[in-house]
């Protein structure tokens, strides 16, 4: 349930992670797969698209709060593309769109985010901003 797509130094992945299409068992193999990845891809500048994902349950944003923090911690940049309504919803809620970048479309985060390759290559501070909507959100753990 994971693709992974690079073009350019922007690594897109794929990610299905809805309970309609994964049993809890995959959710924990999907999420070990997804850290794994994204420990080894270079430069570490991600976008994760969840229009595959028509559900995020608490396992799903786990593995969703895991993959931002190991991004993080190698001085990378994650963002997020296509999610659904009820998805964007959750994120919202738990006020999580405060501290992740989110995008309407995979060309939208692919543009907002070239450029910063060059920048997680370098460990370059500022690397790990958040979206724009979330003035006050950098330095905060989720």
């Amino acid at each position: 349930m994971i693709d992974l797509d690079t073009t350019d130094d922007v690594s897109a992945i794929t990610l299905d992670l809805g309970p309609f299409s994964v049993t809890e068992m995959m959710l924990d193999s999907i999420g070990v797969e997804l850290i794994e990845m994204l420990g080894t891809i270079e430069p570490p500048v991600v976008i994760i698209d969840l229009s595959p994902t028509h559900h995020l349950g608490s396992k799903a944003v786990s593995i969703l709060v895991n993959a931002w923090r190991t991004t993080r911690g190698r001085k990378g940049r994650l963002a997020f593309c296509r999610l659904n309504p009820y998805s964007r919803e959750v994120l919202r809620t738990l006020h999580l769109d405060r501290h992740w970048e989110v995008y309407e479309t995979r060309e939208d985060a692919v543009a907002a985010m070239r450029g910063s390759a060059a920048k997680a290559s370098a460990n370059t501070p500022g690397v790990d901003t958040p979206h724009a909507n979330a003035p006050e959100a950098g330095g905060e753990e989720v």
